[in-house]
């Protein structure tokens, strides 16, 4: 089960943390703008839109399911401009996260407990 998303500024990482037990399927790609259910009620603007999907999460603890986008605030300095995620239902979240800069790197660090997106310029 996903039981929380954050991004943390000072280490270029956007987390998600889970509970229970199973395997949580994701993918990471860049996009040139969202698709999927994303792209139906998302709007975000940047140089590069990174979209993380996860799936199988199980019940999510969003109360918004299909509703509105969950914005992240971010600090003014951030790689990021914008970070928004869509629980859609259906055991899946979306993720969108637009970068300052098209030049950025991307890893990611899958565990049982947790998927480490990494942002960096």
């Amino acid at each position: 089960m996903l039981t929380n998303v954050e991004y943390r500024a000072g280490r270029g990482a956007l987390i998600y943390t889970f509970g229970g037990n199973g395997v949580v399927s994701w993918s990471a790609r860049y996009v040139a703008s969202p698709s999927g259910v994303a792209a139906e009620k998302v709007a975000i603007v940047g140089a590069c839109l990174l979209q993380v999907d996860l799936s199988d999460i199980g019940e999510s603890t969003s109360a918004a399911k299909l509703q509105a986008p969950q914005r992240i605030s971010l600090p003014a300095d951030a790689l990021l401009t914008d970070l928004v995620y869509l629980d859609i239902g259906s055991a899946t979240v979306q993720t969108l996260a637009a970068t300052r800069s098209t030049s950025v790197t991307v890893s990611v660090e899958p565990s049982a407990q947790a998927l480490v997106v990494r942002v960096r310029s």
